[in-house]
């Protein structure tokens, strides 16, 4: 039996300003050389794509957080697709959708629907296609090396957790949601995921030779979160 990943890879790595191709590029070869024995289910965030429609909808039509919440899915959805027209052939055919019976996936690369429903977010959506496929490993690729405790963009001397529990995440960063605001993982994705036993690594997608790493079961730069 193959060892099953979820992989949220934030849209920040997909389109920080513009689409990027080289990374694209790069995480397409590290999944494809990783992937004898594994299963891969990527879902991807709408990252700063989403942020700049909610924040012109906000700006030009005072939208809800429910319309906010509908242009971030949107671009969720539309970086779904796009991945999986990278990934062609090498991938399984069509959008995997979480509320379709679960598919006989052949390949070892799945691209999984971005985006469900007003309220969630890409760290809920991660547990839940875990949750589906009977994963244990969720990998959250961003653009920072893990979770630290302060925001590093902010502060200099900011230090990484190399591991934490369910319950000191969200004891560390609260429970406010709002759209567009960047956490380390959702208090309501954390509680699905201490409920299913999950851990979660989240590290910089950038350095796809540290993401290898993990894979590999070899020690890595990130926070681990069980």
């Amino acid at each position: 039996m193959k060892n099953i990943y979820v992989i949220s890879v934030g849209g920040s790595l997909i389109a920080p300003d513009g689409i990027d191709k080289n990374f694209l590029k790069k995480f397409c070869l590290a999944l494809m050389t990783s992937a004898k024995g594994k299963q891969f289910v990527v879902i991807p965030g709408g990252g700063a794509t989403a942020r700049q429609y909610q924040k012109a909808a906000e700006e030009l039509g005072k939208a809800s957080n429910d319309d906010l919440d509908w242009i971030g899915i949107a671009a969720n959805v539309l970086h779904s697709h796009f991945l999986r027209a990278i990934f062609g052939k090498y991938a399984h055919p069509g959008i995997v959708e979480l509320n379709s019976k679960t598919p006989d996936i052949k390949k070892s690369i799945a691209i999984a629907r971005g985006g469900l429903k007003p309220g969630g977010t890409s760290d809920s959506t991660a547990v839940k296609f875990a949750e589906k496929f009977k994963a244990k490993t969720v990998i959250n690729l961003t653009n920072v090396s893990g979770v630290y405790d302060r925001d590093p963009r902010k502060f200099k001397n900011a230090k990484l957790i190399p591991h934490m529990s369910w319950a000191q995440l969200k004891k560390q960063f609260g429970t406010k949601k709002t759209p567009g605001r960047n956490l380390p993982f959702d208090s309501a994705a954390a509680d699905m995921a201490a409920k299913l036993k999950l851990c979660a690594a989240i590290m910089n997608g950038r350095d796809l030779k540290n993401f290898q790493s993990f894979l590999d079961g070899q020690a890595f730069t990130g926070t681990l979160i069980q």
